[in-house]
């Protein structure tokens, strides 16, 4: 497949070589029901349906952090771009790292506690997978960006005030 290029910043197109896609003319979705991802999209004032993937990732596939987050990120705009098949379909996945393991999203207050009481003081990654697909022109593009972030000292109080509060 040929490898897709990003720059909203100068033209909002993507593509290379023959296959330039003008993101503002083509139907766009986001394979994703994330909050989060909505309003970056918004942010860069583009048009787009959200049509989730219904992919759900297992913690327990021996893949590096890198590698995970592309293959879902892949998994999930593929399920979507093979029903839709004329429009660019965005997958992203996203995971935190710490200690070169990865942390699942919590199950509860609890589990959020305890995650937020071991991030306190340090520094994680946080890795995002995108892929791009538009399938009727055979284009297919699948990256990741790591952001180091770290916490500050967190007092138990400060978390739970946190966990109250989302």
């Amino acid at each position: 497949m040929n490898p897709v290029s990003i720059n909203l910043a100068e033209s909002q197109n993507i593509g290379n070589d023959n296959t330039v896609l003008n993101l503002k003319k083509l139907p766009l979705i986001l394979a994703s029901n994330s909050p989060r991802r909505r309003a970056l999209l918004k942010q860069i004032d583009l048009d787009f349906r959200v049509i989730p993937s219904n992919v759900h990732e297992d913690f327990n596939v021996p893949l590096k952090p890198k590698n995970f987050v592309e293959h879902y990120a892949f998994l999930k705009a593929e399920a979507v771009a093979q029903k839709h098949p004329d429009c660019i379909v965005v997958g992203m996945d996203t995971i935190v790292v710490l200690d070169n393991a990865i942390i699942g999203k919590p199950k509860d207050a609890i589990d959020s506690f305890n995650m937020l009481n071991k991030l306190s003081g340090r520094t994680h990654a946080v890795l995002t997978g995108i892929s791009i697909h538009k399938n009727d022109q055979a284009i297919s593009d699948t990256f990741s960006v790591t952001t180091k972030v770290t916490f500050n000292k967190l007092q138990p109080e400060q978390i739970r005030y946190y966990i109250e509060k989302i």
